[in-house]
């Protein structure tokens, strides 16, 4: 009996020990502890798009399955161009959907795809993959 209870006793310890190591932590991520966190928990600060004859253009990079930049902000009334190129592994991101836009077309591998738009009002607009588990932003102004 006395056997058993202190293999009972040495699992709970275990487990609290692998729950220690792993469990979130209030100042980060996972199972890093401390203040380090993965880059996807980071809120990223838009990246403004640039003006270029009178038009916001900006460049997105698709790859691994992330948008880089994953949020643009752009200025309401004005066109935007935004430019949608493929990396080497962009996932199930090669196909871009942006559902206030009706907009849905698979990335040319070798031009990428651009989206012209006029956005009309403030807030925001979400793009995403095919299948909804990418995604970014276009923050209007």
């Amino acid at each position: 009996m006395k056997r058993q209870i202190t293999i009972i006793v040495l699992g709970g310890i275990a487990a609290l020990s692998i729950y220690a190591f792993t469990a979130p932590s209030p100042q980060g991520c996972g199972n890093h502890g401390g203040a380090m966190q993965h880059e996807e928990h980071q809120a990223q600060k838009p990246s403004k798009a640039k003006i270029v004859k009178g038009v916001q253009v900006a460049t997105i990079k698709v790859d691994s399955g992330k948008y880089s930049p994953s949020s643009i902000a752009v200025v309401r009334d004005k066109p935007v161009e935004l430019t949608f190129k493929l990396g080497r592994k962009p996932g199930c991101a090669s196909e871009l959907v942006i559902e206030d836009l009706k907009f849905r077309e698979t990335i040319d591998p070798k031009k990428g795809t651009i989206v012209k738009f006029t956005p009309s009002k403030e807030g925001a607009i979400k793009f995403a993959c095919g299948m909804g588990m990418q995604s970014g932003t276009i923050i209007v102004q």
